[in-house]
């Protein structure tokens, strides 16, 4: 069943996050945005919730480059969102305010198609250091693994190393090696997604395709993970 057809529980939700000399103005909005949405599913669904989000930023300008993601089997549309900012007892902050429709998934979920993944180094590399992947599966599955920063490109599978429908792999193999660059923005993500059946997807997208790829995904039934990393 294509989980688009659900119905959806129309709600708002509200965030907010200050920024001082570390954080700017813009920043501060995303991550209150984030929780504001965070706080739409927790309040329509009656359920508490874990984020991962990554910011890309460049010369203060976050608008079109954060990627946001919300672990609870759900599936958030028709975002509407208004920000302001205040000021309390000397600190500054951004307030958002949303609106949207909600799904709610859990009833879809399937455990046995479940996975974890081990990254080498915990939340920290630096420029030019190796970096593993493991992914241990539940049941047999097909990944693809992307690296997203400014844009998203897979790194697995690849020419070196072909998909395979399997409980465990370790990205990369033998073949090659994997070594993490430092970009402008420091902040990256890697992306899994399964599926226990083959499926295709694109070598890469700019942020937006991606985005709307992975929401696609998800409301198919897709499983994904998602790890943030910052490159010194």
């Amino acid at each position: 069943m294509t989980l688009w057809s659900l119905s959806a529980l129309a709600g708002s939700g509200h965030g907010v996050h200050d920024f001082h000399k570390n954080i700017t103005e813009n920043q501060s909005c995303e991550h209150a945005k984030l929780k504001a949405t965070k706080d739409l599913i927790e309040n329509e669904l009656g359920v508490y919730i874990s984020v991962n989000n990554i910011m890309s930023c460049i010369n203060d300008n976050c608008e079109f480059n954060s990627f946001k993601w919300i672990f609870y089997p759900a599936l958030v549309t028709n975002l509407k969102f208004n920000t302001v900012i205040t000021e309390s007892d000397g600190e500054r902050m951004c307030e958002a305010f949303v609106e949207g429709d909600v799904k709610d998934l859990k009833e879809h979920y399937q455990y046995d198609h479940d996975f974890s993944v081990i990254m080498s180094q915990s939340g920290i590399y630096h420029h030019n250091d190796y970096m593993e992947i493991e992914i241990y599966g539940r049941s047999k599955q097909f990944y693809k693994i992307f690296l997203v920063n400014k844009d998203a490109k897979m790194i697995y599978p690849n020419d070196f190393q072909d998909e395979g429908n399997d409980s465990f792999i370790t990205v990369p193999n033998s073949l090659y090696t994997l070594r993490v660059q430092k970009e402008q923005n420091p902040n990256s993500l890697i992306v899994v997604v399964s599926s226990q059946e083959p499926f295709g997807m694109g070598k890469a997208y700019n942020f937006e395709d991606f985005t709307e790829t992975l929401m696609y995904l998800k409301s198919e039934g897709y499983r994904l993970r998602m790890y943030n990393f910052v490159v010194k």
